[in-house]
């Protein structure tokens, strides 16, 4: 067997072979597990699972077969019938037309088509499968299954196929800061629960480490994304699977076990374990193993850099939300070891008052022209021109960022365009912390938010905001007014002015100013009025240095931290992996602020007192933990109800806010 597993997405295998003279229809069951009681799961090794054979002509009257002078037996005539616990990629799974696939499924395929046989799939739990076959349930366990001595006591495995080695996966962001275990010490690794990785992670953990356990690998890759962990350490084949086929995650360790995969089948049917490993002697012999292993384990390809097109609303300097997205660009570029003066193209001013000559669809197809392998399109303003662009270009990735042409129940939803996908972050965690650090600071409660344009993505946020005001407001009575000034930011004779509106609030005797604005002007008119002796403050938007121009009135900033996901999608536009998915990441819950996987991030200004923040950062952990955003009893502004007692909101519900909330004040719509 292959001990360095290089990891290489070589695209569906066809395999020729000399064992297979033609392809069967294939069945699928699902089952409980066996009613007597099996033994604890100490190792789990899966993956996934294929199809394929046909009819055994090869037996007797009694049931009993014989091939090459081998006797076995079958379960159903004419049928090898496989137990796996599936899905587990890249062993066994279904893929996108239900047919089974994997490395484990490829091998049985062959050795089930040199038996002559249809092979017969059935999907049971993990616990206690290798007694199934002892059980009649099935003819061989092919699970990605570890030989070991308690299983070797109620089964009878094959020759062992496979190196069980282990593997450590790291944010690619992360493979020099985590490149060994010994790196991880106060950090936190993902382990599968009754695994040989969990074992292995539990001897040879680094000084205070913390492992965290989940019952199957899907959770630990989401975890790892999000942030909630630094590392996995799981089998080797599960992480490379990973690897390569998303190019955000990056296997730096391995670590040999010694220990092997091998399929099972029943003590009382040695003429089947046989027939099994003289077909894999056979397939390795005529190389068909190699091209089994090839299809699922080899090299990963080099990580060009790719040309990037930035389509940016307003200017790349805004210390707001522009701002933002050029850095977010800047940060994927500079990741992928790209030049930002050969790989990067920027377009700002696209609003139709800065540039009413200007579209979408004519700056797109300038920047492919230029060599752009992928757009971004970063205003939900540019929704139209970017559904054009990616419908001429359809070879072109493309990001509508804030969008939802890539949510299946979305308004926009654009199936279709299969190169357009969506990056928006789920600022309403920052919402409510900015809330309540407005409630915390104003002296009666009365506090005033800057509204850009009012649409269901600016609703839904502010009313993340005053919910945040509740939560911290203590004996305080919350009054919370909306001025909207009509766009993202203050166009003369097309908006109000929104250094005007801040003033009005402070005037009206709110000492809080929120803004929501893409730039600065209620955190500037807060230090003027500061420094002429008043009492008033303010929360900035959208950039991580925004407090910079005031930073004594400024009470911190909510901001977005667009590079991990904006790196994410150019590494799979430069893999050719590139898909139209719609992604609505939050915080990483583990560190709000990590600029390599949080999306959404919380600043603490000067202008929080020490016990003020620490006040803060008790309903931050309070987030953190519950990560509800909205729950019942709560109405609309009308009256209307939104949630009953005790319901959270779903995600849906969360971005499509048709109202602000009952309690605030402010339109809820511009007619």
């Amino acid at each position: 067997m292959k001990k360095n597993l290089k990891l290489k997405f070589f695209g569906p295998l066809l395999i020729v072979s000399l064992f297979i003279f033609a392809l069967a229809c294939e069945e699928e069951s699902v089952m409980d597990a066996p009613s007597s009681e099996a033994p604890a799961t100490t190792m789990k090794d899966k993956e996934e699972d294929h199809d394929h054979s046909e009819d055994d002509d090869h037996h007797h009257e009694d049931g009993e077969h014989h091939d090459d002078d081998i006797a076995y037996s079958l379960i159903s005539d004419g049928e090898l019938t496989v137990c796996t616990d599936a899905p587990y990629e890249p062993f066994e799974f279904q893929d996108e037309d239900g047919t089974w696939t994997g490395f484990d499924m490829d091998i049985m395929r062959i050795l089930a088509g040199n038996m002559d046989v249809e092979l017969t799939v059935k999907v049971v739990p993990f616990d206690g499968i290798w007694l199934l076959p002892a059980a009649g349930e099935c003819d061989v366990v092919a699970s990605a299954m570890t030989i070991t001595e308690e299983r070797a006591a109620s089964t009878l495995f094959t020759d062992p196929y496979f190196d069980a080695d282990q593997s450590l996966l790291v944010r690619t962001t992360d493979a020099e800061k985590y490149s060994t275990l010994a790196s991880l010490s106060d950090s936190r690794i993902a382990v599968q629960t009754g695994t040989t990785g969990e074992m292995y992670a539990e001897e040879n953990k680094p000084s205070g480490a913390t492992l965290v356990s989940f019952d199957e690998p899907a959770a630990m890759f989401l975890a790892l994304q999000s942030g909630e962990v630094d590392a996995i350490l799981q089998d080797l084949p599960v992480n490379g699977d990973r690897q390569k086929n998303n190019p955000f995650f990056t296997m730096t360790e391995t670590f040999p076990t010694g220990e092997s995969y091998g399929f099972a089948v029943s003590p009382d049917n040695p003429g089947l374990a046989k027939m099994i490993n003289t077909g894999l002697e056979k397939m390795m012999m005529a190389g068909a193993y190699d091209e089994v292993y090839a299809a699922y384990f080899g090299g990963v390809p080099e990580l060009k850099p790719i040309k990037i097109g930035m389509i940016l609303v307003g200017p790349r300097n805004d210390k707001g939300w522009s701002q933002a997205h050029f850095e977010g660009g800047e940060y994927a570029v500079e990741k992928m070891g790209g030049s930002l003066d050969d790989d990067y193209i920027v377009v700002d001013f696209v609003n139709p008052a800065d540039s009413p000559d200007l579209t979408v669809p004519d700056v797109v197809s300038d920047m492919i022209d230029q060599g752009a392998g992928i757009i971004f399109a970063t205003s939900d303003d540019m929704g139209d021109g970017i559904i054009e662009a990616a419908a001429m270009h359809p070879d072109v990735p493309m990001v509508f960022a804030s969008g939802d042409t890539a949510l299946e129940t979305g308004e926009r939803y654009k199936p279709e365009l299969t190169n357009l996908a969506n990056i928006m972050g789920k600022m309403e965690y920052g919402q409510l912390v900015a809330g309540c650090a407005a409630a915390i600071k104003s002296k009666d409660g009365k506090i005033g938010f800057l509204g850009p344009l009012i649409n269901a993505e600016t609703r839904r946020l502010t009313n993340a905001t005053y919910i945040g005001a509740l939560a911290c407001a203590g004996d305080k009575t919350i009054d919370f007014k909306v001025t909207w000034i009509g766009f993202w930011f203050h166009i003369p004779g097309f908006t109000l002015d929104p250094t005007q509106v801040t003033n009005d609030f402070f005037d009206e005797g709110r000492d809080v100013v929120i803004s929501h604005i893409d730039t600065t002007e209620a955190l500037v008119v807060a230090g003027q009025r500061a420094a002429n002796g008043e009492t008033v403050w303010a929360v900035p938007y959208d950039y991580e240095g925004a407090c910079e121009q005031a930073p004594d009135v400024c009470l911190g900033v909510n901001y977005y931290n667009w590079g991990p996901s904006y790196l994410l999608a150019a590494m799979h536009a430069s893999n050719g992996t590139f898909e139209n998915t719609f992604n609505w990441p939050g915080p990483n819950w583990s560190d709000w602020n990590d600029h390599d996987s949080s999306m959404i991030g919380w600043l603490s200004g000067p202008g929080l007192t020490s016990s003020e923040n620490a006040q803060l950062m008790e309903y931050i952990d309070e987030v953190t933990e519950s990560k509800i955003i909205f729950e019942g009893p709560l109405n609309y502004q009308d009256g209307t109800p939104f949630l009953a007692e005790g319901e959270v909101a779903t995600d849906s519900q969360i971005w499509y806010a048709p109202q602000l909330l009952e309690g605030m004040i402010g339109d809820s719509s511009a007619d």
